[in-house]
């Protein structure tokens, strides 16, 4: 199962990285504008968001959007590499600094509040998604950690290439909600209203 995932993991990683500067910049302006109309319609004020690193949408656009209207409380992860656990922090993308990955995620300062109570919704970045809301990301299960110990709505991330019909499966999985891309938010495992 794991030599299955790491297939995928380099077959839609060389996907994601042929994407050009200008691709990137015109289908996360199409995923962040989808989002931004979906949160209007929803009660959904307290987001995790993550720091978009190696061609992942990014969402700058749908911070500053949300930054812009009272109400909304902008959250990001912290990552311990020990324990491989994750916990949210009050933030902005531009006071993040990078994290201690070797990848250069950026990160809240340890300084940074830490959530009170829980999210309202997650939005999470992967390689792959399947049509039933399971994902292939980097293979650490950071967010398939936190959504087993803390269950929280959560909206999978992507273009549209990285969504396929079915991916294998391991009992840790943890599927997310829905997905959305350029094109559209889709529902998956269970029945949010979109």
């Amino acid at each position: 199962m794991s030599a299955e995932k790491e297939i995928l993991r380099k077959q839609f990683k060389v996907l994601r990285d042929s994407l050009s500067k200008s691709e990137i910049l015109s289908k996360s302006s199409l995923i962040s504008s989808h989002l931004f109309e979906f949160l209007k319609k929803h009660p959904y004020k307290k987001i995790g968001f993550y720091a978009a690193i190696s061609n992942e949408v990014d969402l700058a656009e749908l911070e500053a959007k949300l930054s812009a209207i009272s109400g909304y409380e902008i959250y990001y992860p912290r990552s311990d590499w020990k324990t491989h656990r994750m916990s949210f922090h009050l933030a902005t993308l531009d006071e993040l600094i990078k994290g201690g990955s070797s990848r250069g995620i950026l990160e809240p300062k340890a300084s940074a509040s830490l959530l009170s109570g829980g999210l309202d919704l997650v939005l999470v970045p992967g390689l792959v998604f399947s049509l039933t809301g399971y994902r292939v990301g980097y293979g650490k299960g950071f967010y398939d950690r936190y959504f087993k110990e803390t269950p929280t709505p959560s909206c999978g991330v992507a273009y549209g290439f990285q969504v396929t019909e079915g991916l294998p499966i391991e009992e840790f999985d943890s599927p997310v909600d829905f997905l959305v891309t350029e094109q559209e938010i889709l529902k998956s495992r269970r029945s949010i209203e979109v």
